[in-house]
């Protein structure tokens, strides 16, 4: 399709699609350079079931929409659960209703200027597009189907084991965030992904 980008976060993905790779912070200025009308992010182990791009693309097109979410679920012993579906159709700020998984969303590259990011981009990322989205269009039978994390496994996942991750992060990126923002949205959703921060150390 030539009008969608599959950004790779330390990935190695074996859609058809153009890709770009992004494994670091000194890697983000490839955003700019993103030529297609359209961008979606992925992770390793991520997998795709009930996904049409072609039909979820003319959808948005004729819609006026920005941002388009998959429903992320987490697969543990061969079957799917999902961890967000709580509401499917049209989301607005007003609904309180989040979807904290970047990868899971198709979004319009529109959403991707004028970013100004820290080491924490991918969680920054996803408040600037939701900050930047007055309405978005969520299933919850179009499934990201994403392998399920074991936290300890530090060779998979090795940032949920530096204290930077817990304490610099959290000041320098989500803390500043929430302190130019007064949108009550936007502050709860920092909120929880505080509170993710949290329940992953708790799992270490």
């Amino acid at each position: 399709m030539d009008k969608l980008t599959i950004i790779n976060l330390n990935a190695n993905n074996s859609l058809e699609f153009k890709s770009i790779d992004i494994n670091s912070i000194k890697d983000l200025s490839k955003l700019d350079n993103i030529k297609t009308k359209y961008a979606m992010f992925y992770n390793n182990g991520s997998k795709y079931k009930n996904v049409d791009f072609n039909k979820i693309i003319d959808f948005m097109e004729s819609n006026d929409l920005l941002l388009y979410g998959l429903c992320p679920c987490y697969e543990s012993n061969k079957k799917a659960e999902k961890i967000y579906g709580k509401k499917e159709g049209f989301i607005t700020h007003e609904d309180e209703v989040y979807n904290f998984d970047l990868d899971s969303y198709i979004i319009n590259t529109k959403l991707l200027k004028d970013l100004k990011l820290t080491d924490n981009y991918e969680e920054e990322i996803l408040i600037h597009i939701l900050d930047n989205t007055k309405k978005y269009y969520q299933s919850k039978s179009e499934l990201l189907v994403k392998e399920y994390k074991i936290y300890k496994d530090i060779a998979k996942y090795p940032k949920y084991h530096k204290q930077e991750w817990y304490l610099s992060d959290i000041k320098n990126s989500l803390i500043g965030y929430l302190k130019k923002h007064n949108n009550h949205y936007i502050q709860n959703l920092i909120f929880n992904l505080y509170m993710l921060r949290i329940l992953t150390n708790y799992q270490q």
